[in-house]
């Protein structure tokens, strides 16, 4: 070897992969706006179009108009679902612990899973450190940090923690008309990579997050309460061949939340919980020009649909405590084929099964399909089409940010949603890297919707039932966004702009 060249640029900010996964170093985070001291990255997506919430103190994504839980949250693979803090002020993710999150609006392909709105995902740190490090941040509100453990040559510890101290410093402010609120959150993440060989890689990841919130009346010795928790985790291997990539994860995601209300001599409890585990492996190999990926994945599902409990003077009112339990099974393929110079396509189906005892089964073909265009280097121009399933409902009851909503999984009576979806979108890259400007258009019919159309008061009276007072429909999104960045100079970002229904 007489000559060795190597290159290198500047890892930008947000980057935008042709088929139209965003994805967003947390590092930058930094120098985004701060929410009580937090640099929070669900915050900083709303300032990306066709990304929103219901309100300014909801931490809820909506993607493209669609409802949080039509999205799928994850973290290293494992759904997330309630991803809230502070009654939804800020979220669960310490942002030290990940290397970065991404964005897939449309133009998802067959390994998506059951869902019938966007994707995103978080990804851990998952270098071999050789050093021990800790970075740490500190907040009037709020502390974190991620503490480095080299472990041995080829594995390596990441250990992060979060914590509140609202009771400690502002307890005072927090008592006021003989009323004492007291809050208090917990989040902790571990991350153990080992690369024994230049051929496996296996990954470990563990969250743990809490809240607690506390609200004491003196005079009438009343106490109210709410109180809800997640845990994710997930377990990766990766091997790598000359021919083939095989990769599998196993996961697992248990949420739940309890509420308790005291006043007037009356008592009011409100409890849900759900439980997720699954596995999925994956197969992925090239033949001649075409790249194939193929797999299958399995979810167990353990879901206790929100019960209530009322007593007072005049009233008694339980609903009856179920637990649903249901079987999700699925198997795809996806092709990447090249159409000459100028044109690709990408193919792939995904079959998926689903059982919820008693005996209800449903099953669903969808396909997907993104055909790509470019008529020069720094023009891109695709069309994407795919029709989509999710089996699992959630039900808001409240818009309050209180963790109340109504959980269900698809029976006789809650059939699956579903959603056509079409994107058409364009995208130029400035030869030089300097300028970027996105534009998409999107259209989704979605069918067998569920939402509740009563209020949590009504659980007050009598012989009550959420289940019986839902309402089945269907729906429209629609909309165009436009995206402009500058990746490099003194001066650097992004303009936005969004027009949606």
């Amino acid at each position: 070897m007489q000559e060795v060249e190597v290159q290198a640029r500047t890892a930008r900010a947000l980057e935008t992969s042709p088929e139209g996964r965003l994805y967003w170093r947390m590092e930058s985070l930094a120098d985004m706006p701060h929410v009580l001291g937090n640099a929070d990255p669900l915050r900083a997506l709303q300032l990306l179009p066709g990304v929103a919430t219901n309100n300014d103190y909801a931490s809820g994504i909506h993607i493209q108009g669609c409802a949080p839980a039509q999205s799928l949250l994850e973290m290293d693979g494992a759904p997330v679902f309630n991803a809230a803090h502070l009654l939804g002020l800020f979220s669960v993710f310490t942002t030290s612990h990940f290397r970065g999150m991404a964005l897939v609006k449309n133009c998802h392909d067959a390994s998506f899973a059951n869902r019938t709105g966007g994707r995103l995902s978080f990804y851990p740190i998952d270098s071999v450190a050789h050093a021990v490090h800790l970075n740490a941040t500190v907040s009037f509100m709020e502390s974190e940090g991620t503490l480095t453990l080299p472990a041995s040559r080829h594995s390596t510890l990441y250990l992060s923690a979060r914590g509140s101290y609202l009771n400690l410093l502002y307890g005072g402010l927090l008592e006021f008309d003989g009323m004492a609120m007291r809050y208090g959150l917990q989040d902790y993440n571990l991350t153990f990579v080992s690369q024994p060989g230049t051929r496996d890689k296996l990954r470990m990841s563990l969250y743990h997050g809490r809240d607690h919130t506390r609200l004491l009346q003196q005079d009438f010795q009343d106490q109210n309460r709410a109180d809800w928790q997640n845990t994710a985790a997930a377990l990766h291997h990766e091997h790598h061949s000359p021919s083939s990539t095989f990769r599998q994860k196993a996961t697992f995601s248990h949420y739940r939340s309890n509420v308790d209300m005291k006043t007037g001599g009356m008592d009011f409890s409100l409890a849900s919980a759900i439980l997720q585990a699954g596995y999925a492996p994956e197969w992925e190999w090239t033949t001649g020009d075409v790249l194939w990926r193929a797999g299958t994945d399995y979810h167990y599902y353990r879901v206790k649909p929100m019960t209530f409990h009322v007593t007072g003077a005049a009233v008694r009112n339980s609903s009856p405590v179920l637990t649903e339990q249901a079987h999700e099974a699925s198997a795809y393929v996806q092709s990447r084929i090249p159409l000459g110079q100028k044109w690709q396509a990408d193919a792939g189906i995904r079959l998926s099964y689903f059982h919820s005892r008693p005996g209800k089964g449903f099953f669903l073909p969808a396909p997907r399909l993104t055909l790509r265009f470019d008529p020069a280097p720094a023009h891109s121009l695709s069309l994407h089409y795919g029709l989509y399933a999710q089996y699992l409902h959630q039900i808001p009851v409240s818009n309050g940010g209180l963790p109340v909503d109504y959980w269900t999984v698809s029976s006789g009576d809650t059939q699956p949603g579903q959603a056509h979806s079409l994107a058409l979108s364009y995208r130029y890259a400035h030869p030089s890297g300097t300028w970027e400007f996105e534009a998409e258009a999107y259209y989704k019919h979605l069918t067998r919707q569920h939402e509740y159309y009563g209020s949590i008061l009504n659980m007050l009276s009598g012989a009550y039932s959420v289940a019986q007072n839902l309402v089945h429909g269907k729906g429209r999104n629609y909309g165009l966004n436009l995206m402009l960045k500058k990746n490099r100079g003194r001066l650097t970002g992004w303009i936005g702009y969004a027009l949606s229904r």
